[in-house]
């Protein structure tokens, strides 16, 4: 669903936009952004911009003939609050302060600063009904939820199953991320990250009682395949949780649209329940990013396009012994 929101100063500052000068700027960082632009001063709005974000989302941008104030429209919070993020950075200064306000009223005005974190943006945005409870309480619980999973009598079966499944696993943008993937290798180490993740948000819940709650703890995308993969084990997830009491979550919110970064929430609760995070499976933001665009330029060298479109037919040919010569 998308919603209003507005980047502005409450009093006019000595600075402004021009038409040509946000629109190169949203190109460079946007490449694919479909850009109008309006007549000039006294047309309003000097810009109006479709960016994609993650298909097939879009990001509606409106720079107002003011020349310092940018309407979002349509917009979900995530897509909101990433903006934002890269707004602050064209800005030569953030004097006198610059707002960022939702027109439904959920939330704001907010005031900006350069330090400002995706986490912050989206605790205004989107308003936990249930506060998130504090890290060391959630990360004692979750070390005894897991203790107690691996304890179960359907342990040895889940994992046995989840394992045994490993070939069905690999999806295009989740655990390729891993560096010198090895399922034979990396499908232990991967089962043991979906479950300490899915103790930490049953954990959340237990103190909370909230699933949207629970769900906000984002995880690296390798690890967020995983324990897709441990719930599609539909039946012994449901006789596990019922015999412990405990609740597995699993739900898209905007805090995994900016995946997981170092010292966040999940990050701090993960590390009061005294476990030691392994790097090679908790890949930050930034760097799947990066890897990210090393992956889609080779899936495009052998035809497959982004969200694994491609054009092969998969004909039968003839077999080679068989053709004349």
């Amino acid at each position: 669903m998308g919603h209003l929101y507005t980047l502005a100063p409450h009093q006019q500052p000595h600075w402004r936009f021009t038409a040509d000068d946000f629109a190169a700027r949203l190109r460079r960082r946007w490449p694919r952004s479909r850009i109008d632009l309006g007549d000039g001063p006294g047309s309003p709005p000097l810009l109006r911009a479709l960016v994609p974000v993650d298909a097939p989302r879009e990001l509606g941008i409106a720079l107002l003939e003011d020349g310092w104030t940018v309407t979002l429209d349509p917009a979900d919070p995530a897509a909101a609050a990433e903006f934002t993020l890269w707004y602050i950075g064209q800005l030569p200064t953030l004097e006198p302060p610059v707002y960022l306000t939702a027109g439904d009223k959920t939330a704001g005005p907010i005031a900006l600063h350069p330090d400002i974190r995706h986490d912050e943006l989206l605790a205004e945005l989107v308003p936990h009904h249930i506060p998130r409870p504090d890290p060391p309480a959630v990360g004692r619980v979750a070390a005894e939820i897991l203790d107690r999973v691996l304890n179960s009598e359907e342990y040895p079966p889940l994992a046995h199953d989840v394992l045994l499944q490993r070939h069905r696993w690999a999806t295009f943008t989740g655990l390729p991320l891993i560096a010198r993937l090895d399922l034979d290798r990396d499908g232990e180490p991967l089962l043991r990250e979906a479950l300490r993740t899915l103790a930490l948000r049953a954990a959340v819940y237990e103190i909370s009682g909230s699933d949207d709650t629970a769900a906000t703890l984002a995880v690296p995308a390798p690890i967020d395949d995983m324990v897709r993969v441990v719930l599609a084990e539909h039946t012994l997830c449901t006789q596990i949780s019922r015999r412990l009491g405990i609740r597995f979550v699993r739900m898209l919110t905007a805090w995994d649209h900016f995946g997981w970064r170092p010292l966040d929430y999940t990050h701090q609760c993960y590390l009061h329940a005294g476990w030691d995070l392994d790097e090679r499976y908790w890949i930050d933001a930034d760097e799947t990013a990066r890897r990210l665009k090393t992956l889609n330029g080779r899936y495009f060298d052998i035809g497959i396009q982004s969200a694994g479109r491609h054009t092969i037919r998969f004909e039968r040919l003839p077999d080679p012994s068989m053709v004349a010569i």
